[in-house]
């Protein structure tokens, strides 16, 4: 399972790697304050998943998938309220915490809707538990890989909107191909 995350891992770096090859310094500080705050709130909702995880081992996988429509209900709205808040409230935060960053909101404002794709990572989890070693290896291989292609393609004409539309674009690849194989394979 380690060895399947070797991509996914690369490819994160990769980001920072191209922004900066391509368009310069700039650009990459810009994004890096853009993301901060919406990576922050990533991680803090990750932490479901780890919460989720022995309860997972311990269902069957139709108790699991049973429960996990209700579940991603709930994910939704809380997730649905945060990125409202943010977007209302990301240029305050930024002039009062990074007042010379104040060009980063917009990218901010943007990138804080990948995190509709979170749900996935609950799901995710259901298949680590049940060691569902194909449908791991494929979303552990297809996301990272056409994330990959997407930052190729679009940094170089778009900078840093390239990155943030690589990312939702493969946000939405990732929640697709989880729900499919969740629906199909569960």
């Amino acid at each position: 399972m380690s060895i399947m995350k070797i991509v996914s891992v690369g490819a994160g770096y990769l980001t920072e790697i191209l922004l900066f090859s391509l368009v310069g310094a700039q650009p990459l500080a810009i994004y890096y304050f853009a993301v901060n705050i919406p990576g922050m709130l990533k991680m803090l909702l990750e932490k479901v998943n780890i919460l989720a995880f022995p309860k997972f081992a311990t269902r069957t996988r139709q108790e699991i998938k049973r429960g996990m429509i209700q579940k991603l209900k709930k994910l939704y709205l809380a997730i649905g309220a945060t990125i409202a808040c943010y977007v209302l409230f990301a240029p305050y935060i930024f002039k009062l915490f990074f007042p010379q960053y104040l060009n980063s909101v917009p990218y901010s404002q943007v990138y804080i809707f990948s995190l509709l794709s979170l749900p996935a990572n609950l799901i995710i989890t259901a298949f680590t538990a049940h060691a569902m070693k194909k449908e791991l290896y494929l979303q552990q291989t297809i996301v990272p890989i056409s994330g990959i292609i997407l930052l190729v393609s679009l940094i170089p004409f778009f900078g840093v909107w390239g990155v943030m539309g690589a990312t939702l674009i493969n946000s939405a690849i990732n929640l697709t191909i989880v729900l499919f194989l969740f629906f199909k394979k569960f």
